[in-house]
């Protein structure tokens, strides 16, 4: 899946974002943002992600994209 959105290809991208976008959106809620602001945030986090997704290295075990995804 990684190397599918690293390649921008559409259906890997709508499976990625369907995958992770409950968890970001979930990391919103429980930090007490509300839900609207909170759909806004989890666009912006895949909006940068989109941008930023070759930069995401697994070089050591601790390095996990749930991680890379929550800074």
């Amino acid at each position: 899946l990684l190397s599918l959105v690293r390649r921008r290809n559409g259906e890997g991208w709508r499976e990625f974002v369907n995958r992770y976008g409950p968890l970001v959106y979930g990391w919103c809620r429980q930090a007490g943002v509300n839900p609207s602001d909170a759909a806004d945030v989890t666009q912006e986090v895949f909006a940068r992600v989109f941008a930023a997704i070759d930069d995401f290295r697994h070089d050591r075990p601790s390095d996990t994209l749930r991680g890379w995804l929550r800074v």
